[in-house]
């Protein structure tokens, strides 16, 4: 393998993050710093044993100096699974390298800082952190698996990289060593907001943090902390890797078919109904995204369930999203394109009523909404007039609201919407 085989493989994946569109669809640059970073640090010295994302292929690299037909594979943008030593997978994955560069370039790294990556995985990206902030800095990757925090810190000693340390742990709880951090960037989804982080970020600091949307996908928030409380400036869809360890938890899909409500009402339907267009090429599952999220900053929790098998059809949906009460003997489920309304019709009528507000408010997605998540501590919380109160735990109230222009009559749908909810 050459230099010239490095370069060339780099330059292509550069050409896919240059050309990388957000979902917000707003233009964005990568910075002379961040290109100068990702030439700086290969990739391919940071992946041992590796597969592709859908595991067609896999590959043992340690020795890449006869590997340079490997570097294709590498070198694009997609994921990919990191293998033990015997060749099985590990709990964790890259992310595709254009998203989570573009995240980066949210979280505005500068020369100086101290940075935070939680889930560092093979340590490519916290290696670029590092190069962001220069030697009067410094960067610090959390990652919970050990073979991967073993690989990634040896890794970064061989490429004397020496304003990087790799720490093996799971998210923290603590105060990490280094706190606060002017910089932190979690590339792993958590199910809800990790406020807990604001503890190791600096009065000031940016925390970049993806957030489960429940019914599948991700939204990942771009919050500055102000004195105890952590303010949104941007909110973007997105699909992020899933954790690990103690916050990797993940509801399994409700055994509809198994439950006693569909006994009660099986396959009754009392009204069904298409969802609305959905561009070719779009999956369903981002295409009802920020629906899906304008629900949960509401307080409905809609339910992930596994489809009765007489609802499936052939190269459909195995899993749907909706509602449902044993109380009203009613459920509402979404799949395949489509609203279905089986048993009573309350649940169905609820959320129809809730897409009707959806599309009154210019159907909003995730970048429309603007947060404010303030210690449970500190009481009751004063809202605006074009303020809501979302989800409230004993740590933390989230405060949503509409960001301008604002559609007429927004405080009096929002009223409605949450009186349904």
């Amino acid at each position: 393998m050459t230099e010239q085989d490095v370069v060339a493989a780099q330059g292509n994946l550069w050409a896919s993050i240059k050309n990388y569109v957000p979902s917000t669809g707003e233009p964005w640059t990568p910075s002379e710093g961040l290109r100068e970073a990702f030439f700086a640090c290969p990739r391919h010295q940071f992946c041992h044993a590796f597969s592709l994302a859908d595991r067609s292929a896999s590959y043992d690299a340690d020795d890449w100096a006869s590997r340079a037909d490997w570097l294709p594979q590498v070198y694009r943008n997609s994921t990919l699974v990191y293998l033990d030593d015997g060749g099985k997978p590990l709990p964790s994955t890259t992310s595709e390298p254009a998203f989570i560069l573009y995240l980066v370039g949210l979280l505005d790294v500068r020369a100086g800082q101290r940075v935070l990556q939680i889930g560092s995985g093979g340590g490519w990206l916290v290696s670029m952190l590092g190069r962001l902030v220069g030697a009067g800095g410094h960067a610090t990757g959390m990652e919970p698996t050990p073979l991967l925090a073993k690989r990634s810190q040896a890794d970064l000693e061989k490429l004397g990289i020496e304003n990087v340390a790799i720490v093996c742990d799971d998210a923290p709880r603590g105060v990490v060593r280094g706190a606060p951090f002017d910089r932190i960037i979690a590339t792993a989804t958590a199910p809800s907001l990790p406020f807990h982080l604001r503890d190791q970020l600096a009065d000031g600091g940016v925390l970049v943090a993806p957030v489960q949307v429940p019914g599948g996908g991700d939204e990942v928030l771009v919050l500055r902390r102000q004195g105890g409380s952590l303010i949104s400036s941007k909110c973007i869809q997105g699909w992020v890797v899933l954790p690990r360890g103690e916050d990797a938890a993940q509801p399994a899909p409700a055994d509809l078919a198994g439950s006693a409500l569909w006994k009660k009402i099986g396959r009754r339907e009392c009204a069904h109904h298409p969802w609305s267009a959905v561009p070719p090429g779009v999956s369903f599952a981002y295409a009802t995204l920020g629906f899906r999220a304008f629900l949960n900053r509401l307080g409905a929790r809609l339910e992930v369930v596994v489809l009765p098998s007489e609802l499936r059809r052939p190269g459909g949906a195995t899993l749907g999203f909706g509602l449902t009460s044993d109380v009203e003997g009613s459920a509402v489920l979404c799949y395949d394109r489509q609203i279905v309304g089986f048993g009573s019709d309350v649940e169905i009528n609820r959320f129809l009523r809730w897409r009707s507000i959806w599309f009154d408010l210019g159907c909003p997605m995730s970048e429309h909404f603007a947060l404010r998540a303030v210690p449970a501590s500190a009481g009751q919380a004063t809202l605006r007039p074009d303020e809501w109160l979302g989800e409230r735990t004993e740590a933390y109230q989230l405060i949503w609201s509409v960001k301008p222009p604002r559609p007429e009559g927004l405080p009096r749908l929002i009223q409605e919407a949450r009186r349904a909810a």
